[in-house]
């Protein structure tokens, strides 16, 4: 299907959001893996979790707006910019190491090995697309010293880590047992 056909003046806006939906939540290795709808449950918990720093970014910045207490400090547009490129590096090298590796995961769940999981930046977070995330957004915070985004940041964290990746570490442990919760003692953040 073309994008530009669908998105043309005779489509409406609920044929985009389809469209766009469809392209987040299909992988090209789905065909393969046993267990599909599990693999879109981890994307939507990730989603979920994701969208949490829009929202820190978003709140953030109106209310740095509405109010405008900044801070600022020796260094702090350096620190912002190692922020930002250091997290933009994470998140990026998380998404192609992931990718590159689903392969290993889309076998059966009983034939899952500790190793399936232990690749790239995951070998030491099991999470380093939300440290990306929050890098990035802490660093734009201090590239502008924008205290309530720094603040959002902080708490779209706290709400990720504790919430939204909670629930994703549950469903992989029900989905592949010991070699995951194997996986989590060895990797702790």
């Amino acid at each position: 299907m073309c994008l530009r056909g669908r998105i043309g003046g005779s489509s409406n806006s609920g044929d985009l959001v389809v469209v766009l939906a469809s392209l987040v939540y299909t992988s090209p290795m789905s065909h393969r893996d046993p267990h599909p709808q599990s693999g879109r449950m981890v994307h939507e918990f990730l989603a979920h979790s994701y969208l949490l720093y829009l929202a820190a970014v978003v709140i953030g910045f109106g209310a740095d707006l509405l109010w405008p207490i900044k801070f600022s400090f020796p260094y702090d547009m350096e620190l912002g910019f190692f922020f930002i490129l250091s997290g933009t590096v994470l998140a990026v090298w998380a998404q192609y190491a992931s990718g590159r590796s689903s392969h290993l995961r889309n076998v059966a769940p009983e034939d899952i090995q500790h190793r399936h999981f232990n690749f790239g930046p995951y070998t030491y977070t099991r999470t380093p697309t939300q440290y990306g995330l929050v890098l990035m957004v802490i660093g734009l915070s201090l590239l502008y010293g924008f205290t309530f985004m720094l603040a959002t940041a902080i708490v779209a964290f706290i709400l990720g880590k504790f919430f939204f990746i909670k629930k994703q570490e549950e469903h992989l442990a029900r989905k592949y047992g010991a070699p995951y919760l194997e996986y989590k003692k060895h990797v702790k953040f």
